[in-house]
């Protein structure tokens, strides 16, 4: 879930003594916004707004409409692609994929990575996504690849996450000079003592340090420009109870506050997130149907994130081809995806061993 300061959509300064919980503010009425956080401007939705800043809401939980220019209609390309550009990470958090992640760490070539977002281009997406797995900041040639987008004009929103050990004042100076449309920056915790339960190798004082650099840039004149800041984290029972007082700390500080759960696919470790989603497959996916668009860092292309391993055993037919063999717009129209639609469409892809059990195919 995403929270906005409410003072940044109404431009009216509100009294921030109110506090609020986040049980609370997951019962709220959502508050419609634009993809890049403009409110959007419908009687009803101004309703919305005008009700919680009435109840003296300093929040809003907010959800995102479709960019204007979309592709929901578009089979032959990706609507959205998530590039992951390299698997490395200089932690392993609890709740992260990275701990059941069985197929080499490695990056996306440059050349071929920037190959790939040419073609992007040419065709139009409605954003990039630079990470999936890893730390981007890792990859040796990040600053290379972040400004070959300079020249791009055709690729949506642009994100990018970190973790916050290695933006330091030049990595993040780069960062707000660059075409970076979001940069989400996973706190995770309040406290060093929850903080090291959820990343045991990682350095609260350092990524608290680098957040609050941040912050001070935001306030002086930037917040509400680009790149937009969201501060995150990602919901776990080490950290749960901690989430009102993350909301209450950051909402006034960032343009986002996120308190989110990652996919939760047959990972031991995520018991928690599993047992909050107890449903059963019916053999459709809303990832498969959208049209996103995954491209691992062995070049590996798949529909979604539950098949991060690239295992075939588990995961075929949802590898539909290599960036390193083939362009991306002839592996998206080849027959391995062509064969996961029609599965789609017809209820069948519990066929499929990774999708049988898979509780996120309604996000």
């Amino acid at each position: 879930m995403e929270f906005i300061d409410i003072s940044l959509l109404t431009g009216e300064k509100v009294d921030g003594s109110k506090k609020v919980t986040f049980e609370e503010m997951k019962a709220a009425p959502k508050v419609r916004v634009t993809a890049d956080l403009q409110l959007v401007q419908d009687a009803e939705n101004l309703a919305v707004l005008d009700a919680q800043l009435e109840a003296g809401y300093p929040m809003v939980s907010v959800s995102r409409d479709l960019p204007e220019k979309n592709y929901m209609d578009r089979p032959e390309f990706p609507r959205r692609v998530i590039l992951e550009i390299t698997t490395q990470c200089n932690l392993l958090c609890t709740m992260c994929a990275r701990n059941d992640l069985r197929r080499p760490t490695s990056r996306v070539e440059t050349e071929t990575c920037l190959k790939v977002l040419d073609e992007i281009n040419d065709y139009g997406v409605e954003g990039i996504w630079l990470y999936r797995l890893g730390e981007s900041l890792l990859h040796p040639d990040f600053r290379k690849i972040v400004r070959h987008l300079d020249g791009l004009d055709n690729i949506g929103l642009v994100w990018m996450s970190t973790n916050g050990h290695l933006l330091n004042q030049a990595n993040l100076e780069f960062v707000l000079d660059s075409r970076i449309d979001f940069l989400n920056y996973s706190l995770n915790a309040m406290t060093p003592e929850v903080y090291k339960g959820i990343s045991s190798h990682g350095n609260f004082d350092l990524v608290q340090k680098n957040y609050r650099r941040l912050v001070e840039y935001k306030s002086n004149g930037y917040r509400y420009r680009r790149p937009f800041a969201r501060a995150q984290l990602v919901e776990h029972e080490i950290n749960k109870h901690e989430a009102t007082d993350f909301i209450n700390a950051h909402y006034s500080e960032v343009e986002v506050v996120s308190i989110s759960m990652l996919d939760y696919v047959n990972l031991p470790a995520n018991s928690y997130g599993l047992v909050q989603r107890q449903r059963s497959n019916r053999g459709h996916c809303k990832k498969v149907r959208r049209g996103d668009c995954f491209v691992c860092s062995n070049g590996m292309i798949t529909p979604c994130d539950p098949s991060y391993n690239c295992d075939p055993q588990e995961a075929e037919p949802l590898l539909f081809g290599n960036i390193y063999d083939a362009s991306l717009h002839d592996v998206w129209n080849g027959e391995r995806r062509k064969k996961v639609l029609e599965m789609e469409e017809a209820g069948r892809l519990t066929e499929i061993a990774l999708c049988r059990n898979c509780k996120d195919y309604d996000l």
